[in-house]
């Protein structure tokens, strides 16, 4: 019997010791396998470019450091898109230079279309937009228009006015002291910001004291500018603005089928996220862009143009911003999405622009559909 147990006691030692031999070769390879897992995911950190929160912004004059603020906190929810109040855009010193427009940009013509009316795409001055109808709301003087709507005695506290019809009822005030005058009539309480509670006392000031005494800010080539002061950023901004530039045909194609998917978005690079940028065809190739406005984005360009990535220089808001990132691997997708997989077949000229340009399945049919379908499906 002693036997027996003995070899019993023998057997359930060599089985632990089995056990934990393999218990720690497996701990051994899991090691060795985590070890391997480690070296890659910090070759991969390595690889992955640092964060810069670095923005453009104006730290100096009159107008960015007191007056846009008051804009950004109490104006823009109404006056900053295309459907803004009488098509005053207070997002920016250039927007709130090119003044106001009795024209609703939505409210079309029966029997002609309406031209564009986009800020920094349609016009590059206060006196083009003057002369495409926009007139003044700000001047060097104590009753300009602005300064006139912001001080109105009544406002929504006052309660004279029951219904504040801001999306329909667009009644456009120019200079003219009888404009204004039927404006309080319809609106007894119709003090800007329209239906809110007023701007204090201080802000309204502050506003009179800029048009009176300064009259003056940023300016929208020296804040894009700033893009070129950050090394890095100026090398993506090239390495791209090259990409999108390339010669060969297929290269010109694949461009333009990115163009005319992106140049509605707000582009950004994962490394540099503050900072924002529309994709453009300029008549400049290096240096200061020179937007060409076209209505349609595939508009015929008789001259030779360039895409260009523009900085976005005004205050983002929420209803206009469709953020875009450019990652750090975007570039390797896209080039073996269009450029290396095998075409449906080869296209011998550049698609035509223009009325028979408008439809993308025929003008883009050539580019493999997996790869237009890989772009939507990263992008959903």
């Amino acid at each position: 019997m002693k036997i027996f147990y003995s070899i019993a006691v023998l057997v359930i030692l060599g089985g632990l010791s089995l056990v934990f031999h393999s218990f720690n070769q497996l701990e051994s390879k899991n090691h060795s396998e985590i070890k391997k897992i480690e070296e890659n995911l910090s070759i991969e950190k390595e690889e992955y470019p640092k964060i810069s929160y670095w923005k453009i912004k104006d730290d100096k004059s009159f107008y960015s450091l007191k007056v846009q603020p008051i804009f950004d906190k109490k104006c823009i929810a109404c006056h900053s898109c295309y459907n803004s109040p009488c098509q005053l855009n207070l997002t920016s010193l250039e927007g709130l230079m090119r003044g106001a427009s009795k024209d609703n940009l939505y409210d079309f013509p029966l029997l002609e279309s309406r031209a564009p009316s986009r800020l920094y795409i349609d016009a590059s001055s206060s006196g083009e937009w003057h002369s495409k109808g926009f007139f003044p709301v700000v001047n060097r003087s104590d009753s300009h228009l602005l300064k006139k709507l912001i001080s109105m005695e009544n406002g929504v506290e006052s309660g004279l006015q029951k219904k504040y019809d801001s999306e329909y009822s667009r009644f456009c005030i120019d200079d003219r002291e009888e404009r204004f005058k039927e404006f309080k009539k319809n609106n007894p309480a119709g003090r800007m910001p329209y239906g809110f509670p007023g701007l204090s006392a201080e802000e309204i000031d502050t506003i009179f004291d800029w048009s009176l005494n300064v009259f003056d800010g940023p300016n929208t080539l020296d804040l894009e500018a700033q893009v070129f002061t950050q090394d890095e950023l100026n090398e993506l901004i090239s390495s791209w603005e090259n990409f999108f530039n390339q010669k060969e045909l297929k290269n010109q194609i694949v461009s333009r089928y990115l163009y005319e998917h992106l140049f509605i978005a707000d582009i950004y690079f994962e490394s540099f996220p503050n900072v924002f940028f529309k994709l453009v065809r300029s008549k400049t190739e290096n240096g200061a862009i020179e937007q060409i406005p076209t209505t349609y984005v595939f508009d015929k360009i008789d001259k030779k143009f360039y895409y260009r990535l523009r900085p976005v220089t005004n205050t983002i808001v929420h209803k206009t911003h469709i953020p875009f990132a450019i990652k750090f691997d975007t570039m390797k997708k896209w080039k073996k999405w269009f450029l290396e997989t095998p075409w449906n077949y080869t296209p011998k000229i550049l698609p035509k622009y223009g009325h028979v340009g408008s439809n993308p399945f025929a003008i883009f049919e050539a580019l493999p559909a997996k790869s237009r379908y890989k772009l939507f499906l990263d992008n959903s």
